[in-house]
Order: structure tokens, then C-alpha cells, then sequence
């Protein structure tokens, strides 16, 4: 996986610093809209037939993104998205943007219909394969992303 589009937040800084520390394999793309991260991931893929990744922070980060995952589900294109989320102990009570404000943090429920999969993975190495041709979404929580943990996740993408 050559590049990774998607705009910085606190609910991603864990994966985002895994980025970093494999800027020398994996190229980060800093976009300023979620939305645009999707659709250079779709458009990256039609050119060159490789996949790569989107990443997003947690709330409207998030919200952003439907558009362009729904565009590459019903093209049938690879999408593999990372979101992130509050930290567990943060769930429902609303803080940091979360979604679903009265109820549980759960914003894979509103892209579960354009997804092929959606993951909410507690440790790195639940993190699924993308499979092809098909939108995969995994949300990531803020306080469970540790350092080897990102990297371990930012492997299993590379290794693609």
C-alpha cells in the first residue's frame, strides 16, 4: 500500500503516529476534507488498479465519509477505511463529537449498509484483510491503539 489519505484528529493520533513511523514505506496524504480522502482512495484505485487506505478522526471526521464509501461500494471497488473513536471509557456519555450521542458509540451502524464488512476490533491483531473488491471499515478506539498495536495494523495493510 503506497499511500494513506486522511486528516488528522485526536480519535486517530495513535494511527497516525504508526504512519509516521513508516513514512519511508507508506505515504501519508494530509487532505482537508474526509470526504476527498475517500474519493482520491476510489480514483487511486481506477488508475492503478492498487488499493489504499483512508483514515478519519472520530464524530463528523467520520460523518464525512459515507459519500465517497458508498460511491466504491456500488462500483465495486476497494475501500479500506479507518475511523476512529472516543476511548471506551468515554462511551455514551457524548464527549469528544461522539456519534450517537443518546446511545452507544456506534458509527459502523450508519455505513453498515455500504460496507461489505465493519469491524470494531479491541486489540491490532483482530484487524481483518481487506477483501477484494469489496468497502471494508474498521473503527479504531483512541485509548486501545497503542504504539505496537498501530504499527501492527499498519503492517498488515503494507503487507497487501
Amino acid at each position: 500500500m503506497p499511500y494513506v489519505f486522511g486528516l488528522c484528529g485526536h480519535g486517530n493520533i495513535g494511527f497516525i503516529d504508526a504512519l509516521h513511523a513508516r513514512s519511508g514505506e507508506i505515504k501519508t496524504v494530509s487532505v482537508h476534507h474526509e470526504s476527498v480522502a475517500g474519493f482520491m482512495a476510489d480514483v487511486y484505485y481506477r488508475v492503478s488498479g492498487q488499493p489504499v487506505a483512508t483514515f478519519t478522526s472520530c464524530g463528523p471526521g467520520s460523518a464525512n465519509l459515507p459519500i465517497s464509501l458508498a460511491n466504491s461500494f456500488f462500483d465495486s471497488v476497494p475501500f479500506f477505511a479507518v475511523t476512529g473513536n472516543v476511548p471506551t471509557s468515554q462511551f455514551n456519555r457524548g464527549a469528544f463529537q461522539e456519534m450517537y450521542r443518546q446511545g452507544a458509540a456506534d458509527f459502523p451502524s450508519t455505513v453498515r449498509s455500504i460496507c461489505k464488512r465493519v469491524f470494531q476490533p479491541t486489540r491490532g491483531e483482530q484487524v481483518p484483510q481487506a477483501e477484494r473488491g469489496h468497502s471494508v471499515l474498521v473503527e479504531i478506539y483512541e485509548d486501545w491503539l497503542t504504539p505496537d498495536e498501530s504499527s501492527a495494523m499498519v503492517g498488515k495493510r503494507h503487507e497487501q
